[in-house]
């Protein structure tokens, strides 16, 4: 193999690293695997991790690590992230799990014409609050084509089915053609 090869090598090995998971974070004092792809933010770091610049915020000790790593995670669809203490308590294991994805939305109290324009965005997406803010949005923009100005929307996500359940209260129709 020549120079030039070993080149274009190296640099899509660079790449292929560069795009995946974060594995090892806060110098090493984080471990992180799970299917598909996590990363964290220069901010979502300096909360996890915390800043050798601030004296308060230069030992974020695990614990906190945990808590608000969980909570990232669950933004992302992971709800079943299992956390571990190794190296004597010196690094925390995080097995992010399988992202949860949208399986099913359900329609409740929608008026007849409705399902007349079948909705597919959910398909695919995982079970985030985006997805939901997402169901939330099509309901009220299908219901207000409808003349269902004030419609009310409640959504209701079970995790355990990965169904999304939409109630809706359309209210009163306006219709403004003669």
């Amino acid at each position: 193999m020549n120079k030039k090869n070993y080149i274009w090598v190296a640099l899509g090995l660079i790449l292929f690293q560069s795009c995946g998971t974060d594995k090892v974070i806060c110098d090493g004092r984080v471990a992180i695997e799970g299917k598909g792809v996590i990363r964290f933010s220069k901010n979502e770091k300096q909360l996890l991790c915390g800043n050798k610049d601030m004296k308060e915020w230069r030992n974020v000790p695990l614990a906190q690590t945990e808590i608000t790593i969980k909570e990232f995670l669950k933004g992302r669809g992971y709800y079943n992230s299992v956390f571990t203490l190794q190296e004597n308590g010196e690094q925390l294991h995080v097995d992010a799990g399988v992202p949860y994805v949208v399986q099913e939305v359900k329609f409740f109290g929608q008026p007849e014409d409705f399902d007349d324009v079948r909705y597919i965005g959910w398909k695919n997406r995982g079970f985030t609050p985006g997805t939901l803010d997402d169901i939330q949005g099509y309901t009220l923009r299908r219901l207000k084509e409808l003349g269902y100005a004030c419609a009310q929307v409640k959504i209701q996500a079970i995790i355990e089915t990965q169904v999304v359940q939409v109630h809706i209260n359309p209210e009163k129709s306006m219709s403004f053609l003669k």
